[in-house]
């Protein structure tokens, strides 16, 4: 499935949240970052550990051109456990749209 949000902005987005039954897994296959504004700006990416109840980021400060894209997640692959989350957040207002392309119940 694939899980998409718009116009993100300075506060955290949550993107994707695995379901929360015991045992559930689902996999990040793919992650775009797309900078829909015309100036340079940055994005982190963090996944909520549900077990340790915090954010931990996994991309810090990602250079994003004006009106460019960027694959963060190609090739290798994020499992999530029930509950966790996967977030973007933007530099700048409403500057950012991101997909998440997500393997459930693995």
């Amino acid at each position: 499935q694939n899980s998409i949000a718009n116009n993100v902005g300075t506060s955290r987005t949550d993107l994707y949240t695995t379901p929360s039954a015991a045992g559930k897994r689902s996999m990040v296959i793919g992650l775009e970052l797309c900078n829909i504004s015309g100036n340079a700006i940055t994005v982190d990416v963090d996944v909520y550990d549900n077990s340790a109840t915090a954010y931990v980021t996994i991309g810090n400060n990602l250079a994003i051109p004006a009106n460019s894209t960027l694959s963060f997640v190609s090739g290798q692959k994020i499992v999530l456990a029930n509950g966790d989350k996967i977030a973007v957040t933007s530099s700048a207002s409403a500057s950012l749209n991101a997909i998440a392309s997500i393997l459930e119940d693995i």
